[in-house]
């Protein structure tokens, strides 16, 4: 078996294999997928190409780009992302898992992860809960203007979930009011909801706060901050 010979040339991704040429923009690939000793392409109109080729050596070539490694098996475009979790990335149609090894990566690339985010979103419709330190380090999950996102133990009730039992069954809400006017929160914990630098929240009663402030859940025990 041959592996295709790859070589990247600006924008592009030029492949060739089996004396057939292709030119690809990166612009419009959504993942990479090795599998086998093959190399799938998903593109962003979900179009699937595969050559032989070694995901190693594709991600040499795309390192530095809008590209991240996650997965051993997976590169996956930053401009194709919807969420970023502790354990998955998020895309339109499918989630893709973080390995371990990577999962170090993946958090050292939170800010150029969020830059991508806040692009594909627009930055009036939709604010970002990126996870500071706790379960959700790391993670960037949005939240749509005018929509709670709620935090807490239990599935029924809440988005996004914790198992610790220092985490009430439904901790908190949070929903996005826009760039000048943050964010709102509403507490409903036992062991309170803290914005850094200030005082414990109110139990019940919605607080508008501006956007960059951090929120402490239960003393410490997750820090988000929201931007």
């Amino acid at each position: 078996m041959e592996e295709a010979d790859m070589e990247r040339n600006g924008e592009n991704l030029q492949i060739n294999f089996h004396g057939n040429k292709l030119t690809l923009a990166l612009d419009e690939i959504k993942y990479f997928e090795g599998r086998a000793m093959r190399v799938f392409v998903t593109m962003m109109d979900e179009h699937q190409i595969s050559f032989d080729g070694n995901l190693d050596e594709l991600w040499e070539l795309l390192d530095g780009t809008h590209f991240v490694r996650c997965h051993p098996n997976y590169l996956v475009s930053c401009k194709a992302i919807v969420a970023v979790y502790p354990a998955h990335i998020l895309l339109d149609n499918r989630l893709i898992a973080i390995s371990p090894y990577y999962h170090e990566l993946i958090c050292s690339k939170v800010d150029e992860l969020q830059m991508w985010l806040r692009q594909r979103k627009a930055r009036e419709e939709w604010g970002i809960l990126q996870g500071i330190s706790g379960t959700y380090e790391g993670t960037l999950i949005p939240i749509r203007r005018d929509e709670d996102v709620v935090i807490g133990r239990d599935p029924e009730e809440a988005d996004v979930i914790f198992e610790t039992p220092e985490i009430s069954r439904k901790h908190c809400s949070i929903s996005y009011l826009g760039p000048k006017e943050g964010f709102l929160i509403a507490d409903f914990s036992t062991n309170g909801t803290y914005v850094l630098g200030g005082d414990e929240l109110p139990e019940g009663q919605p607080v508008q706060v501006p956007v960059g402030s951090r929120i402490s859940l239960s003393n410490g025990k997750a820090v988000f901050v929201l931007v």
